[in-house]
This record gives structure tokens, sequence and C-alpha cells, in this order.
């Protein structure tokens, strides 16, 4: 690899979770549903237990409201907690990974390197390379997206990292 073409890849904690919202809109697709579903389920699981604790006389008329508002708050945090702490974690490993990973762009695909591995995508294995959210997201035939930030890239390198995908019909 020509040290002087080569490019140190660095995320900042911005750049990781762009990457991370890209490949879990693309995994996931939208996931708007979802989410009012989830909410609808925390509303029936609150109003199910204030009115377990006025049946059971933990709470009167009065104070049932409040107890369904603790109720979906313990339930949210119950859910959404560990997924915050592991999207954290993961982040926090491709950080790691990545700050020891260089890149090059040659004409024939792209070179990745790493102690202990070495990686090459062939000019052929790229579907598509396109700027989203200061990422430059290359979209394999076969895998998830990987991706690039573009503030690392100069224009000679961004030119020929968008030279390397299929010309659109």
């Amino acid at each position: 690899m020509d040290p002087k073409r080569l490019i140190k890849i660095d995320f900042t904690d911005q750049e990781l979770a762009a990457y991370a919202r890209i490949v879990e809109r693309e995994t996931y697709g939208d996931t708007g549903g979802i989410f009012w579903a989830m909410v609808a389920v925390g509303f029936i699981v609150a109003l199910a237990g204030g009115f377990m604790a006025l049946a059971l006389g933990a709470a009167v008329p009065s104070g049932a409201a409040v107890v369904a508002v603790f109720i979906m708050v313990g339930f949210f945090l119950g859910l959404w907690s560990p997924t915050m702490w592991l999207a954290r974690a993961r982040r926090r490993a491709l950080r790691a990974q990545s700050a020891t990973t260089s890149l090059l762009v040659s004409d024939a695909g792209l070179f990745f390197r790493r102690p202990g591995a070495r990686g090459f995508y062939a000019r052929n294995a790229i579907a598509g390379v396109a700027a989203e959210r200061g990422l430059a997201m290359i979209r394999l035939r076969q895998g998830r997206p990987t991706a690039v930030p573009l503030r690392l890239l100069d224009k000679e390198a961004w030119a020929r990292l968008k030279a390397l995908a299929p010309p659109r019909a």
C-alpha cells in the first residue's frame, strides 16, 4: 500500500451514530410503526397497572394516574435501557476496531488493513457509493455497507471512490 495515499479511519461519535442509523434503516426499514406500537403497549400496561393498583387498594382513585405514570416510565426504562447500553458498547467496539484500520482506494478496489487482518473489496463487489450524513457509504453487493468519514477523503480519493461504483442506468 502506498503510505502517501493511505487513509487512517477515525470516526467521531456523531459519525458512528449516523452509520448505525443508516445501517439500521437499511436492515430493518422504517421502524416508526414499531415505535408507536411500543407506546401503545406501554399505555395499555400503565392503564392495567393503574386499575390493578385501584383493585388491590394500593392507590386511591385520585392517585391511580400517578401509579400509571410510574408504571409507564418503568416499562420504557426496562425496554430501552438495555438497547441503549448495547448500542453504546457496539459503537465503542467499532471505534476501537476502526482506530487501527487504514484504507487505500485504488482503481482495482478498496484495500483495508489493520493489525492481524487485511481485506480487499474488488471493484465488482461494490454496488454503490454515496455521501450520507457526513459519511461515504460504500454499499456492497453482499453484506452490510461500510463507511468512511467524508472529512478524511480529499477530492482525489473521493473521486476514485465514486469511480469504483457501477454507473447508474
